[in-house]
């Protein structure tokens, strides 16, 4: 594989990263506004279905979110390895990202998760004034 076909899947990769945060952001927003904008209260059994299949999203979400990102590392580490043998190359930056590290992406969806539960269960619509 030459230089340039690994800096074209390095770049697809990062916008797949980006593609996935997106999402993960899309949907909380769309999760916050379900439960806010209900026009009534929402039930016990609505607010636990709506917990299962965020938890459901959330570990999909989570689950590729970190191949992406094993993807990343694979990539920048093939770059690294063909700039040894070719100098001049364009270079790759950073070694390790802080997001990989010490189970961070883990952290990041697990405080996710858990702030979103108690928003989706606790949460209540205020009196309007009609």
């Amino acid at each position: 594989m030459t230089e340039f076909e690994l800096h074209q899947l390095l770049a697809e990769n990062r916008e797949l990263i980006s593609d996935t945060w997106y999402f993960f952001l899309t949907v909380h927003l769309a999760i916050f506004g379900i439960v806010h904008i209900a026009n009534r209260r929402v039930a016990i059994h609505e607010r636990l279905l709506l917990a299962t299949a965020y938890f459901g999203f959330i570990a999909v979400n989570y689950y590729a979110q970190a191949d992406n990102y094993e993807i990343y590392l694979n990539l920048t580490e093939k770059i690294r390895d063909l700039q040894q043998g070719e100098p001049g190359l364009l270079a790759v930056k950073g070694d390790q990202l802080w997001i990989t590290q010490d189970q961070n992406l883990f952290y990041i969806y697990a405080v996710a998760a858990a702030l979103s539960f108690l928003i989706i269960m606790f949460t209540t619509p205020g009196r309007r004034d009609e």
